[in-house]
């Protein structure tokens, strides 16, 4: 837990980044016990953000009118900085970590169905995130089973 921790701390400074003015998330991909990619949620589109929310469809959460959407969220905004790595990404585990506004520490962070699926398709099967009490970890089932 103590590795954890240290990676939680590296996505907290991450999320400082985010120029999102609402909430602030970041993300880091650790692999082999080096982290090899981070990003932020960030006011910026992407068109890759664009594609996996149409898996937000179900999302009670999801307004598609919305016009802060398809903003880039931080879990696609760091595989996009690992997407292409020869490496085996079923051992990258994701720290995900949000910032609150208010007097607690962190906030739930995980992966919005869009995220999920992106997570999913690379083949990440680990994601540690922060909810409102402490901390989550999901071990992903493979998706080709």
């Amino acid at each position: 837990m103590k590795t954890d921790i240290r990676y939680f701390c590296k996505a907290k400074h991450v999320a400082h980044a985010s120029d999102y003015p609402k909430i602030h998330i970041g993300c880091i991909a650790v692999y082999q016990g080096s982290i090899i990619g981070i990003g932020c949620n960030t006011n910026k589109t992407h068109p890759i953000q664009k594609y996996y929310n149409s898996y937000r469809a179900d999302d009670d959460n999801f307004d598609s009118a919305d016009d802060l959407l398809p903003k880039l969220h931080a879990e696609i905004n760091c595989i996009n900085s690992i997407r292409y790595m020869n490496i085996n990404f079923a051992k990258v585990k994701l720290y995900i970590y949000r910032l609150r506004n208010d007097d607690k520490p962190y906030g739930i962070s995980r992966p919005c169905p869009s995220c999920m699926a992106a997570i999913k398709d690379l083949g990440i099967r680990e994601i540690h995130y922060t909810t409102n009490d402490g901390f989550a970890t999901e071990f992903l089932e493979n998706k080709y089973i």
